[in-house]
C-alpha cells in the first residue's frame, strides 16, 4: 500500500485522506515564535486516515539569512501506523507542484522516516539571502510505492542589512547672503556619527544674483538592503536597495544601479533585482538614488562579495563501453557514478550539463549514440532520474547529438538535438506542462539530402543575453560553420564560414565559452576525427564569423585523432578555459588549456589510464 503523511489539524477531524505536509520554520537566531498554520489537502484514495490530531505549525520572528528549518509530520507505512522507508525533499525557487517535482532540487541526505506521529525537522543550508524557497516532500515505503506530493511550503530567507546606520541629512534654509557667503545648519536625523553624505553647509552668493533660500539642495543617500556576501557558490542573487531623503519620499525616489564595471542602469523606481550567470571572481554591485529635485546622492552604495561556483566535471565514454556516467570535481575526486541505460548498451553516449530548471544548479543530459532508441535522459549530478523523451520517435535508433542553450533569455536552457544519421533536422526541446515538448519550428542546419550528421553548441555570441545555436558537420560532405538565433517562433541563419578548419572533412567538434570574461561566448572548433587536433577559436561579429587567434595543437603524441572540447573555468578567474580529450580511442585523458595563452592548467584522469577510449565531457554547477 502506498504511503500517506499526515500532518496535524488544529481540530479533530473526520476521516480524511492527505498529502503529505511541511511546516517550516525559519532557524532561529533569537527566541521568539510567531504562529503559522499550513493545512492539509485531501487527496490519496487508497487510504482513509483514522482521527488525527497535531501540533500547530510555527515560524521563527528572528529570519536567518541563508538557512531554514522544515519541519513535519512523520507518516505511517500504511495510514498512521508503522514507519515509513524514505523521504524525498525537493526545494526550488518558484513553485512546486507534481508536475514540476523533477526539475526541483533534492536535497540530499534526508533524514530517516522516524514512527508515525513524531516530528521530524530538517536544516536546509547555504541559501542565499532575501530568496523566496519553496519545498514539497514525498514518502516510499519498503516497496517503493512512493505518496503523492504534500502541501508546498514556503518561506523568505531574511535581508542582509547593509549598512547598519544610513545617514539621513536635513538641512535649515540659507542664511542671508552676507560678504559674499550664505550658511546652513546640517543634522543626521539618523544620528550616525560619521559625514559620508553630509551636505554642504556654506557656498557663495552675490546680493546681485539672490538664490533660493528654500531650494531642495540636499542630496537623498542610498543603502543596500539585501546582496551577497563573503564567498557564494550559486551564479544567481537578489539585490534589494532603499533610499532616504529629507523632501521626497522614499517611494518617489528613483534609484539607477550597475554591476562591477558595466554602466550605469536607466534610472528607475525598482528597488531590488535578480542577477544570473555570476562568473568566478570578486564583484561589487552598486546602487545611488535621486529625489525629485534632481539631485543625486553624491557617496554611492556598494557591496563587494566572491563568487567561487562549485562546479563539477561530467564524462560518459563515447563508444565500446558500458554506459557509465562519471562525475568529479576540479581536483580529481570522484563524486557520482551511475549508468545512464542498460548495462548491455555499448554504444557509447553524448552528455552536455546546464541549468534547466532556473536554480542555478545544473542537470546533465545523455543520449546514446545509436544501437536503441534515440532517448534523451536527464540526470541531476547525484544519478537520480528526472525525466526522459525521445526526440524522433520510438523508431529511430541511429544517435542523437546534444547541445543546450537559453534561446529565448529565460534564465532556462533549452535542449537541442540532432541526429548522428540522416535528414540534418535539428530540433528544440523545453519543459512545458509536466513533459519535455518541441517548443520551436524545426530548422535544416545542412543542405537537406546530407545524411553525416550534425555537430551542436549553444552560446550567447553578441551579449544580448540569448544564447545563439551553432552547427557544424559531424561527418563528410560539408566544412560549413553556421549560427541560428531564435527570431519569432523559428530559428534563422545568421551567419555562417565554409572551410572553417581548412581541408579537414571528416567532421568538425565545437564548443562555446566565454574565454574573455565579457559575457560573450567564443566558438571553440576542433576535428572530430582523421586530422591533426587542431583548436581553433572564432567570435561572432555583426554576421561575420572572424578568427581570434593563432591555431593550437591540443596533443603532439597523436597526429590524426581529432579532439574533443568542452569548458569550464578551472583556474576561477572569471574567464573560461577549454578542455580537450583525444578523438581517437587513446588514453581516456582531459587536458585543460588556459584560455588566455593555451598553457596547460592541469590533467584529468576519468577512466584508467590503461583503457582506450573516447570521452564525451561537459561541466556544471551545483
Amino acid at each position: 500500500m502506498r504511503p500517506v503523511t499526515f500532518i496535524a489539524q488544529t481540530e479533530i477531524k473526520n476521516k480524511v485522506s492527505v498529502h503529505p505536509i511541511l511546516a517550516l520554520a525559519i532557524v532561529l537566531f533569537w527566541a521568539g515564535l510567531a504562529s503559522a498554520v499550513f493545512f492539509a489537502q485531501a487527496t490519496s484514495p487508497d487510504f482513509q486516515a483514522p482521527e488525527y490530531l497535531g501540533p500547530t505549525v510555527k515560524a521563527a520572528v528572528d529570519d536567518a539569512t541563508n538557512s531554514i528549518t522544515l519541519t513535519w509530520t512523520a507518516p505511517g507505512d500504511d495510514g498512521n501506523t508503522g514507519q515509513a522507508t524514505a523521504y524525498q525533499i525537493r526545494y526550488n525557487t518558484t513553485a512546486i507542484s507534481e508536475a514540476s517535482w523533477a526539475l526541483a532540487t533534492p536535497l540530499a541526505n534526508p533524514p530517516t522516516p522516524k514512527p508515525a506521529g513524531q516530528t521530524e525537522s530538517l536544516l536546509v543550508a547555504n541559501l542565499q539571502p532575501n530568496q523566496n524557497y519553496y519545498f514539497a516532500l514525498k514518502t516510499s515505503d519498503e516497496a517503493g510505492n512512493l505518496s503523492a506530493i504534500s502541501n508546498i511550503a514556503s518561506k523568505k530567507t531574511a535581508a542582509v542589512s547593509f549598512p547598519l546606520c544610513v545617514e539621513n541629512w536635513t538641512c535649515t534654509a540659507w542664511t542671508a547672503c552676507t560678504d559674499g557667503q550664505q550658511t546652513r545648519t546640517c543634522t543626521d536625523q539618523a544620528a550616525c556619527g560619521t559625514q559620508t553624505n553630509q551636505p554642504t553647509q556654506s557656498r557663495s552668493c552675490s546680493v546681485d544674483q539672490p538664490m533660493d533660500q528654500n531650494a531642495d539642495s540636499v542630496a537623498p543617500n542610498s543603502a543596500i538592503t539585501a546582496a551577497p556576501t563573503a564567498t557564494q557558490t550559486r551564479p544567481t542573487f537578489t539585490f534589494t536597495w532603499t533610499g532616504l531623503d529629507d523632501v521626497t519620499a522614499a517611494e518617489n525616489l528613483s534609484f539607477s544601479f550597475r554591476l562591477d564595471n558595466l554602466g550605469w542602469s536607466n534610472w528607475t523606481t525598482q528597488t531590488s533585482i535578480v542577477i544570473d550567470n555570476l562568473k568566478n571572481g570578486e564583484h561589487t554591485f552598486y546602487v545611488r538614488s535621486r529625489d525629485q529635485a534632481g539631485n543625486i546622492d553624491p557617496s554611492v552604495a556598494s557591496v563587494s562579495f566572491t563568487v567561487r561556483l562549485n562546479t563539477f566535471l561530467v564524462a560518459a565514454v563515447e563508444r565500446g563501453s558500458a554506459p557509465t556516467i562519471r562525475v568529479q570535481d576540479f581536483n580529481g575526486v570522484l563524486q557520482k557514478e551511475f549508468s545512464a541505460f542498460e548495462t548491455s548498451f555499448r554504444n557509447g553516449m553524448q552528455v552536455v550539463a546546464g541549468d534547466l530548471g532556473k536554480d542555478g544548479q545544473s542537470e546533465i543530459v545523455v543520449a546514446p549514440n545509436g544501437g536503441r532508441q534515440g532517448q534523451v535522459k536527464i540526470f541531476r549530478p547525484d544519478g537520480s532520474l528526472v525525466a526522459t523523451f525521445l526526440p524522433y520517435g520510438p523508431a529511430y535508433r541511429d544517435g542523437v547529438n546534444l547541445a543546450l542553450a537559453d534561446v529565448n533569455g529565460d534564465n532556462s536552457a533549452e535542449i537541442i538535438v540532432a541526429k548522428q544519421r540522416g535528414t540534418p533536422n535539428v530540433r528544440i526541446f523545453g519543459f512545458r506542462q509536466s513533459r519535455y515538448t518541441q517548443i520551436y519550428r524545426e530548422f535544416n542546419a545542412e543542405a537537406s539530402g546530407y545524411r553525416n550528421g550534425i555537430s551542436l553548441a549553444g552560446g550567447d555570441l553578441n551579449a544580448d543575453g540569448r544564447d545563439e545555436i551553432i552547427t557544424a558537420p559531424a561527418g563528410t560532405g560539408s566544412r560549413m560553420l553556421r549560427i541560428f538565433r531564435l527570431q519569432g517562433t523559428g530559428l534563422r541563419q545568421i551567419a555562417a564560414k565554409n572551410n572553417i578548419l581548412d581541408s579537414a572533412n571528416s567532421g568538425l567538434e565545437i564548443t562555446t565559452a566565454d574565454l574573455a570574461g565579457d559575457n560573450t561566448a567564443e566558438i571553440i572548433v576542433g576535428p572530430l576525427r582523421n586530422y591533426a587536433p587542431i583548436v581553433r577559436v572564432f567570435a561572432l561579429r555583426g554576421t561575420n564569423i572572424v578568427k581570434l587567434r593563432p591555431d593550437y595543437r591540443a596533443f603532439r603524441t597523436v597526429e590524426r585523432a581529432g579532439v574533443r572540447l568542452s569548458a569550464a573555468d578551472f583556474d576561477y578567474d572569471g574567464k573560461a578555459d577549454f578542455l580537450a580529450s583525444y578523438g581517437g580511442t587513446v588514453q581516456p585523458k582531459i587536458t585543460v588549456f588556459k584560455s588566455t595563452n593555451f598553457s596547460r592548467l592541469g590533467v584529468l584522469n576519468f577512466f584508467s589510464t590503461r583503457d582506450r577510449l573516447i570521452l564525451s565531457h561537459a561541466s556544471g554547477t551545483q
